[in-house]
């Protein structure tokens, strides 16, 4: 039988970063996403409050919708951030919303990528500046 692990615990892009206490990232990353509300509620509620500066009733919401830490899709709704991901999708800016219940809306960094209407979807990529 085959076991499968997570590398890191990305499904929905920055959690571990912005809602997991410092000392708990490692952890998140290993155990399972079904593991998650049972390990991580209590810590990513007070996190979330502590933080982002949300009730403890609007974290504990926040809680039990990133937990666990799936990319799920309804296909009876309409795609995009929370119900999937698109392309387009600036999750960061999503997240700030979410997390800090619409008091911060926007990390001011816009989508630098082109897209394309046909496979493989992603424009060409951004030249590097040269290092110095």
């Amino acid at each position: 039988m085959a076991t499968t692990s997570r590398s890191t615990g990305w499904a929905g892009p920055r959690i571990n970063t912005a809602a997991i206490p410092s000392e708990s990232k490692g952890e998140f990353n290993v155990f399972t996403p079904f593991q998650d509300q049972a390990l991580f509620t209590s810590d990513m509620i007070e996190d979330i409050t502590l933080l982002y500066g949300v009730s403890t009733s609007y974290a504990q919401t926040l809680a039990k919708t990133l937990l666990p830490d799936l990319l799920t899709i309804d296909t009876s709704k309409p795609s995009g951030f929370l119900n999937g991901r698109l392309l387009t999708d600036d999750v960061i800016d999503a997240e700030f919303a979410l997390l800090t219940n619409g008091a911060l809306k926007t990390d001011r960094v816009d989508n630098d990528s082109v897209f394309s209407n046909s496979f493989p979807y992603l424009g060409t990529a951004q030249p590097r500046k040269p290092l110095p």
